[in-house]
Formats: structure tokens, C-alpha cells, sequence
């Protein structure tokens, strides 16, 4: 990334296989960036494989998938998440948006990557405490 570019050279996006992420690897190509993508399945949607995206196989929790993916990579944008505001697996959610951001961070400072870009949602934030407790959460509650 040149001092007088906001436009990395070569970037690794989490979460291409969902509406931002996409757009963001989209973005990305149209302004001349490399971009690999992290897919779970090694296929990348709509248009992307075909712009140029390299799509690299594995999971927030694949620290081989993100060595891959970071390889050479002077950005990420960390989109991926678990972001179903009912969900009954709250393990899940936290593998995915605590334990996997952990591990992108990681991954991306191990691999000398400058800069990073995480996008979150109000519907990463975790269990609330009524829930944690058995009780129905109540709307504005923000106990967590």
C-alpha cells in the first residue's frame, strides 16, 4: 500500500461469501488489489472467481487457511461472522466472532499484514445475562 493509496495492493477478505464482504472484494479488484478470499467451501459467489478473487479454502479456526490467505497480504478486512440475532448455538457464535477474530488477528500480525479492518454488528455482541440465567431477554436489555 503506497503512502498517497487507500487501496492496498494485496488483500485478504473474511466473510466474501456474504453481502459486504462481497462488495468489499468487488471494491477491492475494481481499484486494482489482489484480493484472496476465505471460503468454507473454496467456491466464491456471483462474479468474484471470475474478476480475479483467489479463493483459499478453510475456516476462521484453519490457522493454515489464514497463513494462506494472508500470505503476502499488506490488509484485511475481517467481515466473516455468526450474525443471527436467534440463535440456540451461543458456542458457536462465540467460536466464530470471538475466538475466530482472535485468530485473524493473530494470524495478520504473525504474517506482518498493516493494516486491519473489522466490521461488526450489534448482533455479534454475545448471550445476554437474562438469557445466560434462564430468563427471556427484554427489548433494550444490555445486560451481556
Amino acid at each position: 500500500m503506497s503512502a498517497h493509496s487507500a487501496t492496498p495492493r494485496r488483500a485478504f477478505v473474511t466473510g466474501a461469501t456474504g453481502f459486504l464482504g462481497y462488495e468489499i472484494a468487488r471494491q477491492l479488484v475494481a481499484r486494482g488489489a489482489t484480493v484472496r478470499a476465505l471460503t468454507r467451501t473454496g467456491k466464491l459467489p456471483g462474479e468474484l472467481g471470475a474478476i480475479g478473487v483467489e479463493p483459499v479454502r478453510g475456516d476462521l479456526d484453519d490457522a493454515g487457511a489464514l497463513e494462506r490467505g494472508l500470505s503476502g497480504a499488506d490488509a484485511v478486512f475481517h467481515v466473516a461472522a455468526s450474525v443471527s440475532m436467534w440463535r440456540k448455538q451461543w458456542d458457536d457464535s462465540a467460536r466464530v466472532n470471538v475466538t475466530g477474530t482472535r485468530a485473524v488477528v493473530e494470524a495478520a500480525l504473525a504474517a506482518g499484514v498493516t493494516r486491519f479492518v473489522h466490521t461488526s454488528s450489534a448482533s455479534t455482541i454475545g448471550k445476554p445475562a437474562a438469557v445466560q440465567a434462564g430468563r427471556a431477554a427484554e427489548l433494550g436489555d444490555t445486560s451481556a
